[in-house]
This record gives C-alpha cells, structure tokens and sequence, in this order.
C-alpha cells in the first residue's frame, strides 16, 4: 500500500467544487498499476513533474512532456516502458 489514494475526479468534482482540493485535483493526473514494480502515478501539469511509485519507494521525475506520462499509463508492460524511456531520462 503507498501513501497516495486513488480517486476519480469527475465524482468528486461537484463535492470538491471551489475547495483547494478542487484546485489541487485539477491540476494533477494520475493511474494506479499494481504490479511488483510498478505502482501509482502522480503527474502534476504545471510542472511537468512526475511521482513514481516502485516497490516501497517514491522517485521524482522532472521536465517530463505529457505525452511521455500518457505513453506510460498507455503501455502494455510499464515496467519496459519505465526502463526504456523514463529512466535516466528526467531525473531532477
């Protein structure tokens, strides 16, 4: 279990509506993937940055272009997609 919980904005967006989770939500994409390597996926759009959940631990990711995080909640094996074009490519 990692320390970010899993929602869907949409059903919490008319809750949310005005609140700083709203604002915070909104700026924010993310997708759960339970496997032994890789787990959720935080991508915060300002920023470009990226959270990565592996095993027990969080890494950072920065300067990442949107089409690299969808590529990576699209991709058929995360972990090659992970190994192939995230790693040692965005590093902070």
């Amino acid at each position: 279990m990692n320390q970010f919980e899993s929602f869907d904005f949409n059903e919490k967006a008319s809750e949310w509506k005005g609140t700083k989770q709203y604002e915070t939500a909104a700026k924010i994409l993310t997708f759960d993937h339970s496997s032994s390597f890789v787990g959720q996926v935080v991508y915060e759009k300002a920023d470009k940055s990226m959270l990565i959940v592996l095993g027990d631990s969080i890494y950072n990711f920065c300067s990442v272009p949107r089409d690299i995080y969808n590529g990576f909640r699209e991709a058929g094996s995360k972990g090659r997609y992970f190994n192939n074009v995230i790693k040692g490519a965005f590093d902070c």
